[in-house]
């Protein structure tokens, strides 16, 4: 994912932006001890991710852009045709490219999808009528779903669908993340566990 507001060096630490040098230092050495134990991709992104914020920080970027810019959750086809379990992440990815490269730039996601066989008719009608009933958050305010966001450990799709799951399954952050697959409980909880 581009590098992006979203990627706050101070919401990657856990830290508000009137966080102290001191706190960040501690926070970042915090952080990094958690990890210790963990030696998977997903650790190192994280590890490579507060590299990143410490760096951003020393050079006087601004800390406050994730709480002035939030992801919009508002759900779009793609995200509820994932979260229902009807197509891949791998084939959402796959029709959104046959739609960047279509000549017609008007080409509905659905069309495509359905042209594809990723989705019949009746299911597609289901999924607009959904749309429509589903009541989008305007604007993601969780801040463990906009940490990990701007850690590059999540998509903005991953986002909007484990945010979608966890309201309507009344189950944690970390719950969904762990049963689609996406971020590990252990690692998870590393990054999350508070500072002693």
């Amino acid at each position: 994912m581009p590098e992006s507001s979203l990627q706050d060096p101070l919401l990657i630490l856990g830290l508000a932006p009137d966080a102290s040098l001191s706190q960040i230092e501690e926070a970042a050495r915090s952080l990094k001890e958690r990890l210790v134990g963990l030696q998977d991709q997903r650790s190192q992104k994280v590890l490579e991710s507060i590299e990143r914020a410490l760096t951003a920080i020393e050079e006087g970027q601004p800390g406050s852009a994730a709480t002035q810019e939030r992801l919009n959750s508002r759900l779009r086809l793609g995200q509820l045709c994932l979260a229902s379990g009807m197509i891949s992440i791998e084939q959402l990815a796959e029709a959104m490219e046959l739609q960047k490269q279509s000549t017609n730039a008007d080409v509905p996601l659905g069309e495509i999808l359905q042209e594809r066989q990723f989705i019949s008719q009746e299911e597609l009608d289901g999924l607009l009528i959904a749309q429509d009933l589903i009541e989008g958050v305007e604007e993601c305010t969780d801040q463990e779903a906009l940490r990990l966001l701007a850690m590059d450990l999540l998509t903005e799709e991953m986002v909007a669908i484990s945010l979608l799951e966890k309201r309507f399954a009344s189950s944690s952050l970390a719950e969904v993340l762990a049963r689609r697959g996406w971020l590990s409980q252990e690692l998870f909880e590393a990054i999350f566990k508070p500072s002693l």
